[in-house]
């Protein structure tokens, strides 16, 4: 989004988004307020007209000839919405000062306060500078209309109002831009539909689970050789489709229970239907909710065969290519908007892509690398934790390190380090080492980290409660360049 106007960069997303604000908010605001106005002023004309009261009447026949054409204006071009209430604004208070005089006493605050009222919606469903103009020009015309009038010049009222103004203001601007968020969040729910069909070629079935419901959801398949296209195919094929005699349905069910938020899960299992046994990979993704992809292959498909091994190295590389797809889109959305589930998103597949690298590759290089440039990549994933770094650095801190492995350490380091927390980094001559608050580097995962602890950590220290040391070799331990 652009820092003041707040729209956002992507043009197609903000016609889309101010579609969505006309038809919900704009237009029922000025249909609702103008066909009120319409029908009050013909009553107010009837009944002046009625008791040879014709002192209003100009004003009343101008108000409902204005009301006609901004009906009429806002039909055929709906850009105009903004622009017309506006107007509708400022011809309500013409209306409201016009009408004053002939106000009870005791019916006048109430006559008033519908009026703000009436302010304050339509600038809530403006935009930013557009609420700003109304607010200070509104205001600030009722302020000096009543220093004008007022004779015993309440100062005090005077200076809150203007702080009111400024408050209003600043209420203004959040709520767009919560609007415009969650309209972004709404847009990345349906991230994974768009996106797997074009990178994934293998069949495959798509569905989350309803945390509130309890039950599996359909969401999305491709190229199934079964009939798999709503909630109810999905649960019938997880009831009938068993796995080490229970069925996909409690399978997935019990490892959605096991596996953590923080982690996503991964897994090729095997599974039997009608007495034909085959393989299946699955992935759990966390995104607002547990996310659960399915991959065939066509083999798998084949009714014919009745033991299918799968192929972990084309299931790597289409994993990889997912992780990747997926960060590179991510980034561009977070660079326009920083919400920190789509960080959370970003990161996962970041730690995936590491994951693959370093598990695919045998080879061991080692290079010097700037410890400063290492740190600021991986701080760049973790800017909504607000961590900062502390250096200790009494010579040039270019180090010898085995890249990856090392980039894998530093993110399960930000990933530990408690929110606002610090990152002491010491390095001279004798040793590298990194001290923070909060969780320990888990040595028992089977994944890369295990690798990477084995090669670059000399001592993991816990001092305190929650407070962690880890001391870098010198040089990596590899087993052989």
């Amino acid at each position: 989004m652009k820092k003041y106007s707040l729209k956002f960069l992507d043009v197609q997303s903000e016609l889309e988004y101010q579609s969505q604000r006309n038809q919900h908010f704009r237009m029922p605001i000025f249909k609702s307020g103008h066909y009120g106005m319409l029908v009050i002023s013909i009553i107010k004309l009837i009944l002046n007209c009625y008791y040879s009261l014709y002192s209003d009447v100009p004003a009343i026949i101008a108000t409902q000839i204005y009301i006609i054409l901004s009906l009429i204006l806002v039909k055929y071009k709906r850009t105009y919405i903004q622009i017309a209430l506006l107007f509708f604004n400022y011809s309500l208070m013409a209306y409201e000062q016009v009408l004053m005089a002939n106000i009870s006493l005791i019916a006048l605050p109430l006559f008033i306060n519908s009026f703000t009222i009436c302010n304050i919606l339509i600038i809530l469903v403006l935009d930013v500078f557009e609420s700003y103009f109304l607010i200070v020009t509104t205001f600030s015309y009722k302020l000096i209309n009543t220093i004008l009038a007022d004779t015993q010049r309440s100062y005090n009222i005077y200076a809150a109002t203007c702080i009111l103004i400024l408050f209003l203001c600043y209420c203004s601007r959040r709520l767009n831009f919560q609007s415009r968020n969650n309209f972004l969040l709404c847009q990345k729910d349906n991230l994974w539909e768009k996106i797997l069909p074009k990178i994934v070629n293998q069949p495959f079935l798509l569905f989350s689970f309803d945390n509130e419901k309890i039950e599996f959801q359909y969401k999305l398949s491709k190229s199934l050789n079964f009939q798999c296209n709503n909630t109810n195919d999905l649960k019938n094929f997880l009831r009938t489709t068993n796995h080490q005699s229970q069925s996909l349905e409690d399978f997935f069910f019990k490892e959605n229970q096991k596996v953590s938020r923080n982690e996503q899960g991964s897994n090729t299992i095997m599974i039997s239907n009608k007495k034909v046994v085959y393989a299946i990979t699955y992935s759990i993704f966390y995104y607002q909710q547990p996310i659960f992809l399915v991959q065939f292959t066509e083999d798998i498909l084949n009714n014919n065969s009745k033991i299918i091994q799968s192929s972990p190295k084309q299931y790597k590389q289409a994993q990889f290519k997912l992780y990747k797809f997926f960060f590179q889109h991510l980034q561009k959305s977070i660079c326009r908007n920083d919400c920190q589930s789509l960080g959370f998103l970003r990161n996962i597949c970041y730690k995936q892509i590491l994951n693959y690298k370093l598990l695919r590759n045998k080879k061991f290089k080692i290079s010097e690398q700037k410890l400063e440039s290492l740190i600021q990549h991986v701080q760049q994933l973790f800017l909504y934790k607000k961590i900062t770094i502390i250096y200790d650095i009494q010579q040039l801190s270019n180090i010898k390190t085995l890249k990856y492995h090392f980039y894998r350490i530093l993110f399960e380091i930000f990933q530990g380090c408690n929110k606002r927390g610090s990152i002491y980094v010491k390095y001279n001559e004798a040793s590298l080492q990194f001290q923070y608050v909060g969780k320990q580097l888990n040595q028992d995962c089977n994944d890369s980290l295990q690798q990477a602890i084995k090669y670059l950590i000399k001592h993991q220290d816990r001092r305190g409660k929650n407070e962690i040391l880890l001391q870098i070799y010198q040089e990596p331990l590899v087993p052989f360049i």
